[in-house]
């Protein structure tokens, strides 16, 4: 099982002290009988701990867990399912993914040696009990993936020593606890996928220690704080889907450390920052999904680590910057939805390792550059919905790693390639609404993992050849439009259309 940090390492155990023992030592220090004393017998530590765990079993229908072995027999606490105990004490406790229902009980608090509690992907629900702030050696608290619901107990303020805090994919409510302050330790903060609402609060920046923060999927409002960019240890950002506004801080420029960049689905405005350009750590800078206006800076090409670039659906405008070429690493250029205009720079490709390139939907015009063919890893390629004009090249056949063509609405003209059915791992082809002309390549029919051609609303003429007969996986078939392409009328090519679910095209008849 994947644990959320495995570089965070817990405590092995050993056996536990007994009760018996504890006897010991009562009856060496006053050599009486138990019968001749009234002396009220108080539980060890491990006994205590012992009491909790089965506290928890009970509370959590332990005997529908996925894995219980041990859980409530005489056997030393270590050997019980995801129990780490040391001297006696349970100093670690992870049950992740293990079909605990009900409510956490409040006697967890009552752990005081743990120091790691991991409860994360099970059915958990009501409210985090406070008591958990009870556990002053706590350094990870991963809660993740339940139904906890209410708000964010401020007794997780007395956890000084956190260093991971994961309550993520909950139904938490309230805003970002001012508490967190007081974590002066804490290396991972992850709220996101709950309910979360307010502003990011500006003390984050301070908190120096932070490697990890994810506020994503809440309904945060407000503007980024600048004084984010005092985080010099931040490795990854995350605060797509909320509602944020305003513009995008230039001061996080200085997150030299910086991996991952999430600002996606917000309502950000303005142009993006030139100073991100000065994250020299970044392998993901994702923006998609905001109201950004502008050009793409060029400066971009500086972030030499970069394999995901994702400004889509947004307000930019002007052209494609040719300097983006130097992004040798990048595997994923996404541009699409946006006010793009000018042609397709002829540069993009040298970006030998790129797999997806998404330039759809845009202003864009000229012919589609003969060069995009030496992009060997390439299998996407969406240039649909612009102003592109002139044949598609038969060079894309080198392709080979293509699983989708998206050329559709655009003004291309000319017979389709025939060499495009070399693309043997081609799913999805779409070439409609062009200016095409011609009959349709039997050869298409070589196409065999082909699920959607769509080939609709262009000049072409003719009959379909009866060789496509051999696409047998096809779901989806568009062949209507102005021209005079149809369908032949003979039985055995009607059958082999009825078997295709989506279907929209004339038949030739006599």
């Amino acid at each position: 099982m994947r644990k959320l940090l495995p570089h965070l390492a817990c405590w092995s155990g050993s056996a536990h002290t007994s009760i018996f023992a504890i006897l010991s030592i009562a009856l060496w220090i006053h050599p009486l009988s138990l019968s001749s004393v009234n002396i009220p017998l108080q539980p060890g530590p491990s006994a205590a701990d012992r009491d909790v765990l089965v506290v928890l079993y009970n509370t959590t229908d332990g005997n529908n867990w996925t894995n219980r072995t041990n859980w409530l027999t005489d056997n030393d606490l270590s050997t019980w399912h995801g129990v780490t105990a040391l001297n006696g004490r349970v100093t670690s406790l992870d049950l992740e993914e293990n079909n605990l229902t009900g409510e956490v009980p409040p006697q967890l608090g009552n752990l005081t040696s743990l120091d790691s509690l991991r409860l994360a992907r099970n059915k958990l629900s009501g409210e985090i009990p406070p008591q958990l702030g009870n556990l002053a050696n706590l350094t990870v608290l991963d809660l993740w993936g339940n139904q906890l619901r209410g708000t964010i107990p401020v007794e997780l303020g007395n956890l000084t020593n956190l260093r991971v805090l994961n309550l993520a994919g909950n139904a938490l409510g309230g805003g970002i606890p001012s508490f967190l302050s007081n974590l002066a330790n804490l290396e991972r903060l992850s709220l996101a996928g709950n309910q979360l609402r307010g502003n990011i609060p500006s003390f984050l920046g301070n908190m120096a220690s932070l490697k990890g923060v994810d506020l994503g999927h809440n309904a945060l409002n407000g503007k980024i704080p600048p004084e984010l960019g005092k985080l010099f240890n931040l490795e990854h950002l995350f605060l797509g889907y909320n509602a944020l506004n305003g513009k995008i801080p230039p001061e996080l420029g200085k997150l030299s450390n910086l991996t991952w960049l999430f600002l996606n689905r917000n309502k950000l405005k303005g142009a993006i920052p030139v100073e991100l350009a000065n994250l020299s750590s970044l392998e993901w800078l994702y923006l998609t999904g905001n109201q950004l206006s502008g050009k793409i800076p060029p400066e971009l090409a500086k972030l030499s680590n970069l394999t995901r670039l994702a400004l889509h659906n947004n307000k930019l405008s002007g052209k494609i910057p040719p300097e983006l070429a130097k992004l040798s690493n990048l595997t994923r250029l996404a541009l699409h939805n946006n006010k793009l205009s000018g042609p397709i720079p002829v540069a993009l490709a040298e970006l030998a390792n790129l797999e997806w390139l998404f330039l759809n939907n845009n202003k864009l015009k000229s012919p589609i550059p003969v060069a995009l063919a030496e992009l060997a890893n390439l299998m996407w390629l969406a240039l649909n919905n612009n102003r592109l004009s002139g044949k598609i090249p038969p060079e894309l056949a080198k392709l080979s790693n293509l699983t989708r063509l998206a050329l559709h609405n655009n003004r291309l003209s000319g017979k389709i390639p025939p060499e495009l059915a070399k693309l043997s791992n081609l799913t999805q082809l779409a070439l409609h609404e062009n200016k095409l002309s011609g009959k349709i390549p039997p050869e298409l029919a070589n196409l065999s993992n082909l699920t959607h051609l769509w080939l609709g609303q262009n000049q072409l003429r003719g009959t379909l050849p009866r060789s496509l007969t051999r696409l047998t996986k096809l779901k989806r078939f568009h062949f209507e439009g102005r021209g005079g392409l149809c369908a032949p009328p003979d039985p055995g090519f009607q059958a082999w259309l009825q078997s295709i679910r989506d279907v929209n095209g004339p038949t030739c008849w006599r």
